[in-house]
């Protein structure tokens, strides 16, 4: 994919809406395919083998997609205090410095 398309707001803005269906498609999926299995193991007496594993596959890709979404929407947990501390100095300096740590541990 050439650069230049990657940076039009469009296409961000499409992406957005692409991950934002995802995730609400795999929590739906999830949530029926649990609510299946409690409903077939305490009423049915009879589990289903599959569902539990699917439903951890589920979750681990909903961590995954929902951490992009949460590095694009900025709402990721952060300390108040040290934040607030650092608001008096250059914030957009630790900013940076924060997303330099966080992108060296995922590399």
């Amino acid at each position: 994919m050439p650069s230049a398309l990657l940076k039009t707001p469009s296409t961000f803005k499409i992406l957005d809406r692409v991950i934002n269906w995802v995730l609400f498609l795999l929590m739906a999926s999830m949530v029926v395919i649990i609510a299946a299995q409690v409903w077939y193991r305490f009423v049915m007496n009879d589990p289903l083998d599959w569902s539990e594993e699917l439903g951890r596959y589920l979750f681990v890709w909903i961590s995954f997609m929902g951490a992009a979404a949460g590095i694009r929407y900025q709402v990721h947990l952060g300390i108040d205090i040290i934040e607030n501390w650092f608001l008096q100095r250059s914030t957009d300096s630790w900013f940076c410095r924060s997303i330099w740590l966080f992108k060296s541990f995922c590399w």
